[in-house]
């Protein structure tokens, strides 16, 4: 920070702006500019204070004496205004010695007119008033426009000797007496204390301003009596517009009409916009003209913007901050990095004096080769093209958060990586080429279709663009169009963001094979921690995004590897073998379970367990044999449960001796109440010793829990659930109900948490059925392994 003593110098070589003395109608005061206050910046000073120093300043060399008071008051006023003056040379030359370094961008120019424009406010505010002191017959020197008495700021007494006296002196050696008269009064000095005048009532005192009352002539006088005053004024007010001041017209001239003060300026504000100076027209008057149009004598910042082509500059607030998105599905946190806002700049041009606008068109700077940036911005995030305008070719931007845009989707729920959305939320938590990123293979970009607006639909002007094949909500019936990622950046006229790698990754078909290989691919048991259908482990479609069908026979099909879908992808993944899987039956054995109301068919099993669980076990059986049918290394475990659990089979190879282990078990009996975590509980203890496992990694971990009841105490299945799937994510729970129980919902929810199906069976055919179905579910189905990704 610069002090008052060194506020004009260089910040970087503190060479400092000349000061020096005011040189004014040959006469030098000595007055510095260097601290010298000139405006009232403190809410403790005013202005008058500040003309009271400078007034002083000039007195220390031009002493008001009365006499001649016109010259001392001009002189005054010359020198208030070279005060000024030297502030501005000084100002100007300060800016421009720490700004030259700087481009010529406009700014400058603009910063000389405003300085110029404050001076010039400056130097009218230190203009003095001029008219007649209240009380005397000097010069009122308070700034013009007060609102107080005139006053000038005197003693009002005349401080010269008696005239009389002094010529009396010479004659008689009488003592010569003061002047009695009041200051700057005309005409000889009179003590009127030795009777050397009149004395009577001056015969133009009843109508002059200026009047000095008494009569100055000598005693005995022949003719009227007239005061000292040349010439006597009018006191009538002054005719023109907004003016209080005193007519000066002589009433000697006789009767008028018009009156006029000594002022010689228009008193009416400046019309330019901003502008706070009083008219220079030389016409007290000027204000009773028809369209009179009022200037001050100064340059005025042209108010108008820049009228070239294009942005005159783009600033980019760097923000850089973490907000948070609350959704209705979650709330989480962002990164906002920056603000862009485009500004059209001020015109740089000064409009001339005495008129209201500059030649030529309004622009920000007057270098020949200034830049305007184009005026395009990114549809998405809203930030500016940084090319010229005119540039050839698409546009070009850094790119930033998404905040024009909401969510639209065919479902309501939208789930990107682990953020949650709902449909009509706003994407300003996105950004530009990330969220193209985060979207991945074959994603696609939608827009309103013109067609709904007039326009043409986008899918009869590019290729890779196609009126909706979905309903979008959550404005259903406006009409959209989809486009791939090159044709949508294509059609904003924008430079595609992502790499020509990333780029190549999108253009392909997003199709991929559900084949259960491609899930346990990579998978070391329990702790394996990916989601499921990793995109990593996906085998996709060899083909570019909406391409036609491949026909399974022909010339491509005879020489390409992998296989074709039925709907006609190219797969280069074989799947000849099914996988197999670590299925682990949890069966209710409750008291409700010895129920005879149905009846197993094989005679081993009717001997021991001639009922409810006895038809679950040959149901189990049916199980083993169909997934025997297509694959022979499954390993399978068994939970009984009823108030209690226990695994009579644990991580044994699946074969037809699992009826004879079950037939056999004399603790398989039906009994006991239902407590559904009991058997969850030991069905995870076993998926974890299964993953422990050499000979049993990669196999998959399928639940099928069945009862006949609802759950009755114990811990909360659901929770059950979840914890598994959170220790094996890859595993599978189905449920069955058996029955009739009216309590269906809770099975029901723990298929869903666990990613399986619910079934409910109410006779012996619908149990064996479901099973074999579950049995049917685990093989490959190629025909049906296909998700297409939106």
């Amino acid at each position: 920070a610069h002090s008052l003593d060194n506020a004009f110098a260089a910040f970087d070589s503190q060479v400092e702006v000349p000061d020096g003395p005011i040189e004014v109608g040959g006469h030098s005061f000595a007055v510095r500019d260097t601290g010298l206050e000139l405006a009232p910046f403190e809410e403790s000073k005013v202005l008058g204070d500040i003309l009271e120093n400078l007034r002083g300043q000039f007195e220390k060399v031009m002493k008001r004496t009365g006499m001649d008071d016109e010259s001392w008051f001009t002189l005054l006023e010359m020198f208030l205004v070279s005060v000024v003056d030297r502030r501005k040379i000084r100002v100007l030359e300060w800016v421009h010695l720490n700004t030259s370094e700087f481009p010529d961008n406009g700014d400058l120019q603009k910063l000389d007119l405003e300085i110029c424009a404050a001076i010039a406010e400056m130097k009218q505010l230190l203009s003095i008033c001029g008219c007649k002191c209240g009380k005397c017959f000097l010069k009122c020197i308070l700034e013009k426009g007060h609102s107080s008495h005139h006053s000038c700021m005197g003693s009002h007494v005349c401080t010269y000797t008696c005239t009389y006296c002094v010529e009396e002196q010479e004659c008689s050696g009488v003592v010569a007496r003061d002047c009695n008269d009041l200051a700057g009064h005309e005409g000889p000095h009179d003590c009127k204390e030795r009777s050397h005048t009149c004395g009577k009532p001056c015969d133009l005192s009843y109508g002059s301003s200026n009047c000095n009352v008494s009569c100055s002539y000598r005693i005995g006088h022949d003719g009227p009596h007239k005061c000292n005053s040349s010439q006597h004024m009018c006191k009538m007010t002054c005719s023109a517009p907004d003016c209080q001041n005193t007519c000066v017209v002589p009433v000697e001239f006789g009767e008028h009409t018009s009156h006029t003060c000594h002022l010689k300026f228009c008193l009416k504000k400046c019309c330019m916009d901003g502008c706070p100076r009083s008219c220079a027209t030389e016409d007290h008057f000027h204000a009773l003209q028809v369209n009179a149009k009022h200037f001050c004598e100064n340059e005025h910042p042209c108010r108008m913007k820049c009228e070239e082509q294009g942005i005159c500059e783009v600033i980019t607030e760097m923000v850089k901050q973490t907000r948070s998105f609350h959704g209705k599905r979650a709330t989480f946190e962002y990164d906002y990095t920056s603000e862009q806002n485009g500004v059209r700049k001020g015109c740089c041009l000064a409009v001339p004096p005495f008129k209201d606008k500059h030649d030529g068109a309004h622009t920000h700077t007057t270098r020949d080769n200034v830049v305007h940036f184009c005026d395009s911005r990114c549809q998405t995030c809203g930030y500016f093209c940084h090319l010229p305008m005119g540039h050839l070719g698409l546009h070009s931007t850094v790119h930033g958060n998404m905040r024009l845009t909401r969510f639209v989707a065919e479902t309501k729920e939208i789930d990107l990586d682990d953020r949650q959305y709902t449909w009509g939320e706003s994407g300003v938590a996105e950004m530009c080429m990330v969220h193209c990123k985060s979207r991945g293979r074959g994603h696609i970009h939608l827009i309103i279709c013109p067609e709904h607006q007039g326009g043409v639909c986008t899918g009869k002007l590019y290729e890779g663009a196609r009126h909706g094949t979905m309903r979008y909500g959550p404005d259903y019936n406006t009409p959209k169009d989809e486009m791939t990622h090159e044709t949508y950046w294509r059609h904003i006229r924008f430079a595609d963001p992502c790499t020509e790698e990333e780029q190549e990754e999108f253009a392909l078909c997003n199709c991929y094979c559900r084949s259960d290989e491609h899930q346990l691919l990579g998978a070391s048991g329990l702790s394996i921690g990916a989601r499921k259908d990793d995109e990593t482990n996906r085998s996709y479609c060899t083909e570019r995004l909406w391409h036609a069908p491949i026909a399974k026979v022909g010339l491509f099909s005879q020489v390409c590897t992998g296989y074709v879908s039925s709907d006609g992808h190219h797969f280069s993944c074989d799947h000849t073998k099914n996988v197999p899987h670590h299925v682990v039956f949890v069966i209710d054995k409750s008291g409700s379970m010895s129920s005879s109301d149905i009846r197993p068919t094989f005679t081993k099993l009717q001997n021991h367990h001639n009922n409810r669980l006895g038809c679950v076990f040959e149901a189990i059986l049916r199980f083993v044999r169909a997934r025997r049918l297509t694959v022979a290394d499954d390993t399978v475990s068994v939970v009984l449960f009823d108030t209690s659990a226990y695994a009579p089979i644990q991580l044994q190879d699946m074969d037809d001796d699992l009826l004879e282990k079950l037939s056999e078990d004399r603790q398989c009996s039906a009994s006991g109440g239902t407590t559904y975590s009991a058997g969850i509980g030991v069905a995870e203890t076993l998926i974890e010793r299964g993953a422990k496992e050499p000979a049993l990694q990669g196999k998959n971990p399928v639940i099928i829990f069945l009862s006949d009841g609802g759950n009755n105490g114990g811990h909360d299945p659901l929770y059950c659930v979840n914890k598994i799937k959170r220790k094996a994510p890859s595993a599978v729970f189905h449920t069955i109900m058996y029955g009739k129980d009216s309590t269906v919902e809770i099975l029901k929810e723990m298929a869903k948490a666990g990613g399986g199906i619910f079934q409910l069976s109410l006779d012996e055919v619908q149990l064996a059925r479901s099973f074999e179905d579950l049995a049917l579910s685990l093989r490959t189905k190629t025909a049906a392994l296909l998700q297409q990704q939106s």
